[in-house]
């Protein structure tokens, strides 16, 4: 019998009330917004969606990478 390898994200969360345990800080460069789904239109708030809308799974604007990685250093 073939074993199955599983593998698991680094990065897990279990809930979003716990204290944080430890904090990953990576590289803006590249990230993107995820696709429009009808599951995620509740989770954008009213004065994002447009937005949101415009970017789905695009890239977020360069100006905007710029500015994230400016924080991030």
């Amino acid at each position: 019998m073939k074993s199955i390898e599983r593998t698991f994200p680094v990065v897990n969360s279990h809930n979003e009330w716990d204290l944080l345990k430890e904090v990953i800080v990576g590289r803006i460069e590249g990230a993107s917004l995820p696709a429009s789904e009808p599951c995620l239109d509740v989770d954008v708030p009213p004065q994002y969606q447009d937005f949101f809308n415009k970017y789905a799974g695009k890239p977020f604007p360069e100006e905007l990478v710029q500015a994230a990685a400016k924080e991030l250093e």
